[in-house]
């Protein structure tokens, strides 16, 4: 390895080293390559990562180790030698000599136990409480973080009228996981192995629409719970399980936990068969969904009104002792809501909130601007 006059790698080190890791060179362990690349600018150690990830896996026995791994090894370091610019300008001889050694950090978690993240929304519930919901329905990561920093437990993240591709969804769902806060996602889809793929890749509960007969509650507890309570297929290399990284198990148990289940009424069909859905082990929630319910009652005739199909499933839910809620557009909805019993309220979402930003601010630019435009 060429050096300058003080010892460090000179301007051609970053070559040096992937002369090095390309060759396979068994004289140098891989542990005095790290050592050397905690010395290099940041800007290098990105640049070396991409060649690495690019490379064939064949080049070298250096790759045998799954690419993921090399880029998750490369973005530690990359994480520590910019800590350490930040704030000292330099690297310390301890950061390398650790880098070099191989250091790990120790695991927080119990061996054996999942480190798997606890939902918000469950635990307001449990303790009797009512879940701050707010909705979701476009690819906006930075409202994950508005949404945790204003206090919001869980959002509701809507798959069923809005289109997100599946790498859109797994990116969200590391967000959600990053601000800690819950999402209960509402899929587009019944299908058993991708309800279980999503709660896998890290929404914490689903929210599923249109289920009117306890079989089908049945069926949707069957896809996402594990036995004995449902059917659910066991993976515990996911998000949700820290991607197996710390043991696995406690997962199944974590999972039947710690993860929820809502089912919507929107039909009177739903209502006809209430007291029957309510009473399928492993369903977590009602929620109303006043748009379709109220269409249908309006098409339908069922013999009874919205307000009166809310009051009925407050009661059942209720006596069943199982959270419900609703949308509320209006904090004197919210307050008749709760004051029912509800504790699953969604209010606030992005769509509303732009609409009314925008309202508002051309309403500014009106009295700005006066009838110049």
């Amino acid at each position: 390895m060429r050096v300058d006059g003080r010892g460090e790698p000179g301007e051609d080190a970053l070559a040096d080293m992937f002369l090095r890791l390309a060759c396979g060179m068994r004289r140098t362990p891989f542990r005095h390559a790290i050592s050397t690349l905690s010395r290099l600018p940041s800007h290098q150690v990105v640049g070396l990562g991409v060649v690495l990830y690019l490379l064939p896996s064949t080049v070298s026995p250096i790759f045998r180790h799954p690419r993921q791994k090399m880029l998750v090894f490369l973005s530690r370091i990359l994480y520590g030698i910019h800590f350490c610019e930040t704030n000292t300008g330099t690297v310390p001889d301890p950061v390398a000599q650790n880098l070099a050694r191989g250091t790990r950090k120790k695991p927080i978690h119990k061996p054996g136990v999942t480190n798997m993240r606890k939902s918000k929304l469950l635990a307001k519930l449990r303790d009797g409480r009512p879940a701050r919901i707010c909705g979701l329905g476009h690819f906006i990561p930075a409202y994950i973080r508005m949404a945790a920093n204003a206090g919001y437990d869980c959002i509701w993240l809507d798959g069923e009228h809005r289109c997100f591709t599946d790498r859109e969804i797994q990116s969200m769902l590391a967000y959600f996981h990053l601000f800690d806060i819950d999402c209960m996602f509402r899929p587009p889809t019944k299908e058993k192995t991708r309800l279980y793929r999503y709660l896998e890749d890290g929404a914490t509960g689903l929210m599923i629409p249109h289920v009117s007969t306890p079989e089908k509650a049945r069926m949707l507890v069957d896809a996402v719970k594990f036995p004995p309570v449902g059917d659910r297929g066991q993976d515990a290399a996911g998000l949700d399980a820290d991607f197996y990284m710390s043991g696995g198990e406690t997962y199944v148990d974590d999972a039947n936990r710690e993860t929820f289940l809502v089912v919507q009424i929107e039909t009177p069909l739903a209502m006809e068969n209430l007291d029957a859905i309510v009473t399928v082990q492993g369903v977590d929630g009602l929620f109303i969904g006043p748009g379709d319910l109220g269409l249908r009652i309006d098409r339908m005739n069922p013999g009874f009104t919205l307000d009166e199909a809310i009051r009925r499933v407050a009661a059942v839910a209720g006596e069943r002792g199982l959270a419900w809620g609703c949308p509320a557009a209006s904090p004197d909805h919210v307050k008749e809501l709760y004051d029912m019993g509800a504790r699953l309220i969604a209010h606030g979402s992005e769509f509303f909130a732009l609409t009314q930003m925008l309202e508002a601010c051309s309403r500014d630019l009106d009295r700005a601007y006066g009838s110049v435009d």
